[in-house]
């Protein structure tokens, strides 16, 4: 073997390295402590896996926080935000019981629960959506449930125990929210 041939060799194989560790960095997907990333398009082989609620293994994994190698060709990942987001509700003319229309304010915090079976309702549901189309979505669950509860009060139960009414809507939509993967942290109202 000639010199020429050996550093052929060696720049072939740092070439081949080089391309490997690039190519290993680029599908490295990262995951920070507020978001979750969704790899999906084969079973999950090895390690922890995500189970539905009849317990069978699902297609997709969940990192949280970590990171992973992503398959070319064989995989993709998307992230799925885990961050508060505030939504500003304003009814105008909603009806109580007694017929009287009245116009609320209301301010909630709603974010994804952080476990794996709320972080998975959300990505069946909201993965690829944008933002805006998500918050819009959460803010009209809570509107019709503040509707509907405004629709069996009087006015002065409205004023006169507010809390109460809060804690209602929460309760009530909470359900719903629940179904999508996410949690109320705070619902207070500005106005009535």
């Amino acid at each position: 073997m000639t010199v020429f041939s050996t550093l052929l060799y060696i720049a072939l194989v740092a070439a081949f390295l080089f391309i490997a560790y690039l190519v290993v960095r680029s599908r490295y997907k990262k995951a920070g402590p507020d978001e979750a990333l969704i790899v999906y398009g084969r079973r999950k082989l090895t390690g922890r896996k995500v189970r539905d609620e009849r317990g069978e293994v699902e297609s997709f994994r969940i990192v949280r926080g970590g990171g992973t190698f992503v398959w070319p060709a064989w995989e993709a990942a998307e992230t799925l935000s885990l961050k508060m987001t505030t939504l500003d509700i304003d009814l105008k003319r909603v009806y109580t019981v007694q017929g009287v229309p009245i116009n609320v304010k209301a301010v909630a915090q709603v974010k994804i629960k952080g476990d794996i079976d709320h972080i998975r309702r959300a990505a069946e549901g909201f993965l690829g959506v944008p933002p805006q189309q998500i918050q819009g979505t959460i803010k009209e669950t809570v509107a019709g449930h503040l509707r509907g509860i405004i629709g069996t009060l009087t006015v002065e139960e409205l004023y006169r125990d507010q809390r109460r009414f809060q804690e209602r809507v929460r309760e009530e939509a909470n359900l719903d929210l629940e179904g999508m993967g996410f949690e109320f942290k705070s619902f207070v109202f500005q106005e009535i």
